[in-house]
C-alpha cells in the first residue's frame, strides 16, 4: 500500500541538517576592490607630460623600458613583459582598479615579490603588480621612490638616487623629442576598431 506524503505548505518542510552544502568557490566569493591609478601609460602622455621620466633599467635580467611615475599609486609590470620573468606570480588579495586619464579602467589581481633592479650599478628590489595594456614594460610608483632615496627632476628627464651605503648615482632618463609627432598604439587600436585604416612600415 503506497502512502503519499503529508500536504501542507513549502515552509513546513526542513532539510536534514546533514544535509550537502554546495561548496562555495574561488569565482563565487566576491573579492574585495582597492583602487588606483597612474598618471601616464603611453608614450603620448609622457611626451606632454613633466611629472614622468623615462629611461631604459634592468629587471630580473632583463632589459625594460621603464616609466618612472610619481603620481602612480602602484608600481606595475605590463603582462607581456612578465612571462620573462623566472618567478611565479602570487594574488593580491584583492582586485586593484585602476583609472587612468585617458578613461580607461584596468582591473590588476596579482603581483610578482621581490623583482630585482638595476640601475647602472644600484641594485634593489620591487614589488610589481601585473597589468593589462600598458606601453611601458614597467611603472615605478612613488612609494618604491622614497624607497629609494629618489629625487625626480621630471623637468630635467633625470632622477637623484640618495640610498643609504650606496653613493649617490644620477639617472637621465629618455630625453623626449617633440619634432615628431606620433599617436599611441592604444589610440591607434581604437581608431582602426572605429573604422580607420592602419599601415605597419618597416625600416
Amino acid at each position: 500500500m503506497r502512502m503519499n506524503p503529508p500536504r501542507g505548505p513549502a515552509s513546513n518542510f526542513m532539510p536534514p541538517s546533514n544535509a550537502p552544502r554546495p561548496a562555495a568557490t574561488q569565482s563565487s566569493v566576491q573579492q574585495p576592490r582597492a583602487q588606483g591609478r597612474t598618471f601616464a601609460l603611453t608614450h603620448q602622455e609622457v611626451m606632454t607630460s613633466n611629472a614622468v621620466v623615462e629611461g631604459m633599467i634592468s629587471i630580473s635580467g632583463h632589459i625594460a623600458h621603464a616609466l618612472f611615475n610619481p603620481g602612480a599609486t602602484h608600481s606595475f609590470i605590463f603582462s607581456a613583459f612578465a612571462y620573462k620573468l623566472n618567478q611565479a606570480s602570487e594574488p593580491l588579495g584583492f582586485q586593484l582598479v585602476v583609472s587612468t586619464p585617458i578613461g580607461v579602467t584596468l582591473i590588476a589581481s596579482t603581483k610578482y615579490v621581490n623583482c630585482e633592479v638595476m640601475i647602472g650599478e644600484m641594485e634593489t628590489s620591487i614589488d610589481l603588480i601585473k597589468l593589462g595594456e600598458i606601453e611601458f614594460d614597467a611603472i615605478l610608483a612613488m612609494d618604491w621612490l622614497s624607497a629609494c632615496g629618489a629625487h625626480v627632476d621630471c623637468n630635467r628627464k633625470r632622477i637623484i638616487f640618495k640610498m643609504k651605503g650606496v653613493p649617490e648615482f644620477i639617472f637621465e632618463g629618455i630625453k623626449v623629442s617633440h619634432d615628431i609627432p606620433y599617436i599611441s598604439a592604444i589610440k591607434a587600436t581604437k581608431l582602426m576598431r572605429q573604422g580607420c585604416e592602419g599601415f605597419w612600415l618597416q625600416f
